[in-house]
């Protein structure tokens, strides 16, 4: 099996997330957690790189999409990659 097969049964299991604007792959951060789960974003730093999982409520992410979809646009993707500087970067730049 490819590493690449092995990746997509991964991502469709949940278990993989895919970053879209670095092509990187990273395990999800909620794999032992039991509760449902929100649609995972990413907060990405440009300085550190690190990549923190966090979810996306499911009454905030339905009035994102009615407000792309009244403009005509269509979203292939739901998935938002926020990027920015840390907590622990901007404190180094502060010191």
């Amino acid at each position: 099996m490819s590493a690449y097969r092995m990746l997509d049964f991964l991502m469709q299991a949940n278990l993989v997330h895919k970053l879209e604007t670095s092509n990187q792959y990273l395990a999800c951060s909620h794999i032992s957690c039991d509760h449902e789960h929100e649609l995972p974003q990413f907060l990405i730093c440009d300085q550190c790189h690190t990549v923190k999982e966090i979810g996306l409520g499911k009454q905030l992410l339905q009035k994102l999409k009615d407000s792309i979809e009244n403009t005509g646009f269509v979203l292939s993707s739901q998935q938002l990659e926020l990027h920015g500087i840390c907590e622990v970067c901007r404190t180094k730049q502060s010191d």
